[in-house]
């Protein structure tokens, strides 16, 4: 039931355009030059993968998964070429929506299992309550939440958190979402992992779960190319 239940929400992924190329377009911005070299994903190792990511290691991340325009817009700004901009934009509009994405899963179907602090503290138990500010973690037997903030758990529990959910989506059966749209969301929940771990230098996870999507939801390899493999 639950597997439905988190299906029902017709996640039909609106992407919010807060970054722009507006301002830039004033600016003597460079010539864009020959579009992004699209290598063939199917053929990069994963050292290919990881020496070629390793050019965005600069990219910032803000606190507590608050992907504002006011902090990514200066290096989506200092980008040389607008090919560069245009992907980094897409990139942070799927970003942007990660934090109110995983609030109306919660509050669809709690999380439940193991939960890792970025500490590497361990609390099994569920998810009682999240907002903007606060994911509160009731572990199992006790009767009162603790509160922690977004930023305490490290990239090991938000891999958790979608996989989890990408789980149930591929399992589910029947319902008001066909099995074809289940798969997508599950590739969508796989894709923004990868995103995730990319733009926090895990790129060996980002490599895994990009692969991931792909074998699932192939229709997805058009994207896959424009987010981890086209270069200029």
């Amino acid at each position: 039931m639950k597997g439905k239940n988190i299906l029902k929400l017709s996640v039909c992924l609106v992407f919010f355009s807060f970054y722009s190329l507006s301002a830039l377009d004033e600016m003597n911005m460079k010539s864009s030059g020959p579009p992004a070299t699209v290598i063939d994903d199917a053929a990069v190792s994963l050292d290919k993968f990881i020496e070629n990511r390793k050019a965005f290691s600069e990219r910032p991340f803000p606190e507590n998964m608050e992907f504002k325009k006011e902090v990514l817009q200066p290096y989506i700004n200092s980008l040389e070429t607008r090919k560069e901009k245009e992907l980094e934009i897409k990139r942070c509009n799927r970003l942007f929506k990660i934090k109110k994405y995983l609030l109306r899963l919660f509050a669809v179907n709690p999380y439940t299992g193991e939960l890792i602090m970025a500490d590497g503290k361990e609390i099994r138990g569920c998810v009682s309550m999240a907002n903007e500010n606060i994911i509160c973690v009731r572990p199992r037997d006790a009767k009162k939440s603790l509160s922690c903030k977004w930023e305490d758990f490290g990239i090991e529990q938000y891999i958790r958190f979608f996989t989890f959910y990408a789980e149930q989506r591929l399992s589910a059966s029947g319902g008001e979402v066909s099995e074809e749209n289940s798969v997508e969301f599950a590739a969508e929940d796989y894709l923004l992992l990868a995103l995730l771990c990319d733009r926090l230098g895990h790129y060996e996870k980002a490599y895994e779960y990009a692969k991931k999507t792909l074998k699932i939801c192939p229709s997805y390899k058009n994207e896959i190319r424009e987010m981890f493999f086209s270069y200029n």
